[in-house]
Parts: structure tokens; sequence; C-alpha cells
């Protein structure tokens, strides 16, 4: 298994520094004494590229375990919230913030520890309804809406 993670952390300091480049397109120091625009891309592509070293020099140390076992329900419950999350994402602009949010909130809360759904239901509303008041009236920021 020492391939695929030697072929993981050679594509994870691929991604940074292609984030490191990408980021010397951003403009120079808008406001004295405050990091540029391109500070933060750059510290976590250089986080991600120390990371993605130590994940190598592990693997070099580890034995041939193999990374994952399928059969784990763990796994399978990794699977299912990465499923719920890309269908959220990729619905969200469709469905809107509103209708979709607490959807997906009681779907990963009821995947990760079944029962209590009518808490769970209330827990997804309290959890949208204060996004929505912080970011859409509070910050004014906005936020996807139902697109029929």
């Amino acid at each position: 298994m020492r391939t695929g993670t030697y072929v993981a952390a050679l594509f994870l300091i691929l991604l940074s520094a292609l984030v490191w480049h990408w980021s010397a397109a951003f403009p120079a120091n808008i406001i004295p004494n405050v990091p540029s625009p391109a500070f933060f891309p750059r510290a976590v592509a250089l986080v991600l590229a120390v990371l993605a070293i130590l994940i190598i020099v592990a693997a070099r140390r580890d034995s041939d375990e193999p990374l994952f076992n399928l059969a784990e329900p763990g796994f399978k419950r990794v699977l299912a919230a990465l499923v719920i999350t890309t269908a959220y994402c990729l619905l969200l602009n469709i469905a809107g913030f509103l209708l979709l949010t607490p959807i997906c909130l009681v779907a990963l809360m009821l995947l990760m520890e079944p029962g209590k759904i009518v808490t769970k239901i209330l827990a997804a509303a309290a959890a949208t309804a204060i996004i929505y008041l912080s970011f859409q009236v509070l910050l004014d920021v906005p936020l996807p809406e139902l697109a029929w």
C-alpha cells in the first residue's frame, strides 16, 4: 500500500505548489502592516507540503499494513458522509441554503448516531437559523437561494 501513499503525498505536494503559484497573482499588500491576500493560501500550501513530506517519511518507516480496511464500519460511515456532503455541495445552488442545510445536517447526525430524530431536527433547524441570521442578516453575506 506504500505506492498509494506515495502517490497521494506527491499529489498533495503538487497541489500545494499550484496553490503557491496561483497565489502569486494576488495583489500585493493593500493595507500597510497587514498581510497580503496571498498570505493565507500560501500558509496553507506550506503546511500541506510539510504534512505531505511527513506522510512520505512515515510511509518509509511503516510496515505493509493496508492504509484502510474497506470492511470496517467506520470507513463506510466516512464514505456515506462524503457522499452526503458532495450531494449537498452539488445541490446547494439549486435547492437553496434554507431548504438543503437542515436536511443535510439531519442526515449527517443520523449517520453518526441513529435515534432521537426530533432532537436532531431541532438542532439542525437551530444551526441553520443561526448561520442564516449570522451571515445573511448580520453580515449581509448572500447565501444560495431556491432556484426554482
